[in-house]
């Protein structure tokens, strides 16, 4: 038995016949599960991906409402977190029972060198305690600094002033 060759993770069957298209020696593991393919990264996952001078590898591409990207990859354009399929393609296979850390503290950094799989509680102790020098879309917080608010019913919420700014700008239809 090996791994599906196209990330997900699956074990593959044997062989019990050669299939010379797809690649199957009779005895030997399969290459992918059945339906499965490789993945078509070079076309949709690369070009979404922009170094920076800080190392960090900005993911470009969609993302999600807590700032984190997502790609569609496999059948059926099943959508996964970006930071977590360039760990698993680059590195290996996320231990069971770990999430992945952003060591530089930006979710949209997709590098897997400042990635690291801790437990959910140490990623939650980290995640409160540091200081944030980015904001979630990569604003240098030090530079724009942060707008605080605490609304009528004593909710304290904290925003980037660059992104603010911003939203401020598309509300107006600037």
């Amino acid at each position: 038995m090996s791994a599906c060759e196209c990330g997900c993770g699956r074990q593959t069957a044997i062989a019990t016949r050669n299939d010379t298209p797809k690649g199957a020696v009779k005895g030997q593991p399969r290459r992918f599960v059945h339906g499965h393919r490789p993945r078509r990264l070079d076309r949709t996952f690369w070009p979404r991906v922009s170094p920076e001078p800080t190392g960090c590898w900005f993911w470009t591409g969609q993302t999600i409402t807590n700032g984190y990207g997502v790609t569609a990859s496999g059948r059926r354009g099943a959508r996964r977190l970006a930071h977590r399929l360039a760990y698993e393609l680059l590195i290996g296979p996320i231990p069971s029972g770990l999430d992945l850390d952003h060591l530089c503290r930006i979710r949209l950094c997709v590098n897997p060198t400042h990635l690291e799989p801790v437990t959910r509680r140490e990623n939650l102790r980290r995640g409160m305690g540091g200081t944030h020098t980015h904001c979630r879309r990569g604003h240098d917080v030090s530079v724009s600094g942060i707008y605080e608010y605490t609304d009528h019913q004593g909710a304290r919420y904290r925003f980037c002033r660059a992104c603010r700014a911003i939203n401020m700008d598309k509300r107006r239809g600037l």
